[in-house]
């Protein structure tokens, strides 16, 4: 490697991210390579990772939504002495921005703004001593074995893969983790029961169902916007890029939700 070349790049990068990847002296050639390499690890893990964070967020917003008989579960009284301050200041700032936005603060929206460390804030301590919490969560985990579903097992579970995720995403050092299989299979694992129920794909006829009622509600969202575009200043939204059905879709890929 041309020395220049490390020198000029290390400034780019961070030298204290580098210096992460040459706590045993390695000359400049090797530290780069092993980053490259966590580059290439983590790249590996997105998509589980991804498949797992919106699993476990759209399955709990459906036991929500079954438990407390609405889509705005979190404006029901009831349902704030479940959330945390923390969880409750989350949901106030994706309302927040939202409004900034100018988007309808329609509940799938909302949802898509909170954080993993919010969905998985369900499963810790002081979740465990709330009754209507533990039958909340096991819900979502209905279909694992019973000895799988105690909250402060999923809790544990769930911490290891938050962390794994946030060290992936913020692209940090994970090449020197030594139960990267062990987390690995804790990913499949929560994927397993998705292969059982459609035959390992080959039987897609309950998600395209699924899928054509996620346009129907997409439609539903635009006729709402374009609405409200014709009160507001502005130009309308309304007869422009109209939608009306599957057709004015191109599926690029499956994201499949179901509990777990």
């Amino acid at each position: 490697m041309n020395p220049t070349f490390f020198d000029q790049i290390q400034p780019a990068l961070a030298v204290e991210r580098l210096d992460a990847y040459r706590q045993d002296q390695a000359e400049p050639r090797v530290a780069l390579a092993r980053y490259l390499w966590n580059m290439a690890l983590c790249e590996s893990l997105y998509s589980p990772l991804q498949m797992v964070e919106i699993a476990l967020r759209n399955a709990l917003q459906r036991s929500l939504e079954n438990h407390f008989h609405s889509p705005h579960w979190y404006d029901v009284p009831a349902c704030w002495h479940l959330l945390t301050s923390t969880q409750q200041s989350q949901i106030d700032v994706a309302k927040q921005n939202l409004a900034r936005q100018n988007k309808p603060l329609a509940p799938g929206r909302i949802v898509a703004e909170l954080t993993f460390g919010f969905w998985t804030a369900f499963f810790n301590k002081r979740s465990a001593q709330n009754r209507d919490i533990i039958r909340l969560t096991a819900r979502v985990f209905q279909s694992a074995p019973k000895s799988q579903r105690d909250i402060r097992s999923l809790n544990r579970r769930l911490t290891l893969l938050r962390e794994l995720r946030n060290r992936v995403f913020h692209h940090e050092r994970i090449i020197h983790w030594t139960d990267l299989d062990t987390r690995h299979a804790a990913i499949r694992e929560l994927c397993q029961k998705f292969n059982e129920g459609t035959r390992d794909g080959r039987d897609m006829k309950r998600y395209s169902n699924l899928l054509d009622q996620a346009i129907r509600s997409v439609i539903d969202v635009k006729e709402e916007s374009d609405i409200e575009s014709l009160f507001t200043p502005g130009k309308t939204t309304a007869l422009v890029e109209t939608i009306s059905g599957l057709d004015d879709f191109e599926l690029i890929a499956f994201i499949v939700i179901q509990n777990m």
